[in-house]
């Protein structure tokens, strides 16, 4: 009788582990993922490296130059102001470069932060970052101008939501301009200088709600 009540509890409980197996199999395999995700956005901010020169780039001159004169009305002193522009090996990073050699010069130059990410908008995480340039040295930062000697560069930035997959005609970009200019009104021509003054600007981007 007893033999008989063991084997009884004994084939219950194999009964209890087989449901058990079974309900786990089928529990397994309702949470199995048949299926792949493929995430095709890229993220990529960064200037535009055509605006270099004297060149249009998309109706725009990226470095324009003007000569001024002293206060006698003279240009004997002078020579045409020159500047340049150049970026590091990612384009995130521009340098800008001044020469300037009487009062009334000034150079004015154009960069264009540009949003060339798939899929993904852009918008400035805040104002442009001024530094030294490599190797300058007297150059003096203040917010959004600097100054060296006679020479100050004033920097003027858009900050909008910048769309992607850019193109020329598309709002993918922001312009920054920057004007360097002479300050000084003496006419002493043996006082004349800095003439040249090196300016580094950076500006970060975070993605944008669309």
């Amino acid at each position: 009788m007893k033999s008989n009540h063991k084997n009884t509890i004994i084939g219950g409980l194999l009964a209890v582990v087989f449901v058990m197996a079974v309900g786990y199999a089928a529990f397994a395999q309702q949470l199995t993922i048949n299926g792949t995700a493929n995430i095709t956005s890229n993220w990529d901010v960064h200037f535009n490296p055509a605006f270099t020169g004297t060149t249009q780039v998309d109706g725009v001159t990226p470095v324009y130059a003007v000569t001024g004169k002293l206060s006698d009305g003279t240009t004997s002193a002078s020579t045409a102001p020159t500047g340049s522009i150049t970026y590091d090996s990612t384009n995130t990073v521009a340098t800008l470069s001044a020469s300037l050699t009487q009062p009334g010069d000034s150079i004015t130059f154009t960069l264009r932060p540009t949003n060339y990410s798939t899929g993904l908008n852009a918008r400035a995480a805040g104002n442009c970052v001024l530094a030294p340039g490599t190797g300058e040295s007297g150059l003096s930062v203040d917010g959004l101008t600097a100054t060296k000697g006679h020479i100050k560069f004033t920097v003027t930035n858009t900050t909008n939501t910048l769309q992607p997959n850019a193109t020329a005609a598309s709002s993918s970009y922001d312009s920054i301009t920057v004007k360097a200019e002479y300050t000084d009104v003496s006419t002493n021509e043996s006082n004349l200088g800095p003439t040249t003054a090196v300016l580094k600007i950076t500006r970060t981007y975070n993605q944008a709600n669309s």
